[in-house]
């Protein structure tokens, strides 16, 4: 009889045991996830910060000699182009 008894113990142990390794394996992938997810809002919040490092509206006005030199060498070239190009 106590025979018995041990085998079922031993059935019981087993059973707790796959239990509460299915419930660290669960309790792992969830940890998993949540890291990628912080790992996803991090790089977004970095993205964030550079776009407000470079916002346009907190810049000064450009001087009219820094457009007059952007015009020289970008847009004069293009939009008067001799015609025998």
């Amino acid at each position: 009889m106590s025979d018995i008894k041990n085998i079922e113990d031993a059935i019981k142990l087993k059973k707790i045991k796959q239990k509460y390794i299915q419930e660290k394996e669960s309790i792992e992938f969830e940890i998993l996830m949540l890291e990628r997810k912080l790992e996803v809002i991090d790089q977004q919040l970095k993205e964030c910060n550079t776009f407000t490092d470079s916002n346009w509206h907190d810049k000064a006005p450009m001087s009219s000699a820094d457009i007059k030199k952007l015009y020289e060498d970008y847009m004069k070239n293009e939009y008067h182009k001799k015609e025998d190009e």
